[in-house]
C-alpha cells in the first residue's frame, strides 16, 4: 500500500526545522521556553553507520531527540528480515 510507504519516509529536514519552531514559539507563549521536552521523529532509516548519521545529524542539529524506528505497514511479513538486520545495527549514531 502506498500510504504504508509514506508512514515511514522521514520527514524533511525543513519540515522538522518549522516544526520544532513552532513547538518552541508555544512553549514559549506558555512560559515553558526554559523547560525540557522531547521531539520525538520517525521513519525508516537507511542501513549503515554514515547513511544513518546523515539522516539524524541534521534533525538532532534542530532538537530532535528521539528517532522512532518504522517500517511500511501492509507488507508481507518476507520484508521482517531486512528489517530485523536493520535493527540489529542498532540506532544511528551521531
Amino acid at each position: 500500500m502506498a500510504g504504508g510507504i509514506e508512514a515511514a519516509r522521514p520527514p524533511a529536514v525543513r519540515e522538522v526545522r518549522d516544526l520544532v519552531g513552532f513547538l518552541r514559539g508555544c512553549r514559549a507563549e506558555h512560559g515553558l521556553a526554559d523547560e525540557p521536552f522531547d521531539i520525538v521523529i520517525g521513519g525508516m532509516s537507511p542501513t549503515g553507520p554514515a547513511a544513518g548519521r546523515d539522516l539524524v545529524g541534521p534533525l538532532a542539529d534542530l532538537g530532535v531527540t528521539w528517532w522512532d524506528e518504522r517500517m511500511p505497514w501492509g507488507d508481507a511479513l518476507e520484508r521482517a528480515e531486512s528489517i530485523l538486520r536493520r535493527i540489529e545495527q542498532g540506532p544511528p549514531r551521531i
